[in-house]
């Protein structure tokens, strides 16, 4: 008899232990659900302002569209939506190729972000050719050779054009090159402009790193991006004032302090 009291006792005990069990989970739960709710619903926790600082007109526009859509593949964003000041704070420092630096600053107590971007400024376009995705072309920036606009391909002089025909594949965002690379050729691109002769087209060899000018008078110069082009560009400089570039077919500055010229 006593042992049929106690097992009696036992199933009650844990009844009560589910029980509390039970009650503890539905008002965790409830808890959740009334908070999620609050934080959701509450003017308190909406975004009052939104103010974009260093860009104007479309570019503000693009850049806040961009942020938002950013901001609403978060987690916070979807349980409690865009506009909720949670779920900027939760999105925390974002960045997209199109700006150089982009600062959000995010004010509690006015519920209030600031955005303040620095677009970057067009240099070229490099266009890559790719057996997969054929040919991709994006704008490059000045300071750091970052690739953040796609554009279609242009030639010609107005544009310049830097083409890459070994299966490169690089997309938004991607820097062109290392940085010491890509201030070499940007130094050589910018001296090749101080000569009167017409570019028709730059070839950009990435595996022997060597950029190469076809000019309309049919020579081909060729460059490394290995060093400085300096002494490269005294160089061509006297072939031009000699009056020797007219007669050659090709000039090679690939290796440092020497040049090779062929003949036409």
């Amino acid at each position: 008899m006593q042992d049929y009291f106690s097992g009696v006792q036992r199933r009650k005990a844990g009844r009560r232990r589910r029980i509390r069990l039970y009650l503890a989970c539905s008002l965790i739960f409830s808890l959740f659900i009334g908070g999620t709710v609050f934080l959701k619903t509450s003017p308190f926790f909406f975004v009052q302002h939104i103010e974009v600082k260093g860009v104007e007109g479309d570019t503000a526009a693009r850049l806040l569209s961009s942020l938002q859509s950013s901001i609403t593949a978060t987690r916070t964003a979807h349980l409690l939506g865009k506009q909720n000041f949670l779920a900027w704070i939760a999105a925390g420092n974002l960045a997209l190729p199109e700006f150089i630096t982009l600062r959000i600053s995010k004010n509690w107590l006015a519920r209030t972000v600031s955005i303040e971007a620095e677009p970057r400024k067009r240099l070229a376009v490099w266009c890559g050719t790719n057996p997969t995705a054929g040919e991709k072309c994006f704008w490059y920036d000045e300071k750091e050779g970052v690739l953040f606009e796609e554009t279609v391909p242009s030639r010609g002089q107005l544009i310049k054009t830097i083409e890459e025909e070994n299966g490169t594949t690089l997309r938004l965002g991607d820097h062109i090159l290392s940085e010491a690379q890509f201030s070499n050729m940007r130094r050589i691109i910018a001296g090749l402009d101080d000569f009167n002769f017409t570019r028709d087209r730059l070839l950009l060899d990435r595996t022997h790193q060597e950029i190469m000018a076809l000019t309309s008078d049919g020579a081909t110069l060729k460059f490394s991006l290995r060093f400085s082009p300096e002494e490269s560009l005294a160089g061509l400089a006297e072939l031009v004032r000699k009056g020797t570039l007219k007669k050659a077919k090709s000039v090679d500055f690939t290796v440092e302090h020497k040049i090779y010229l062929t003949d036409r």
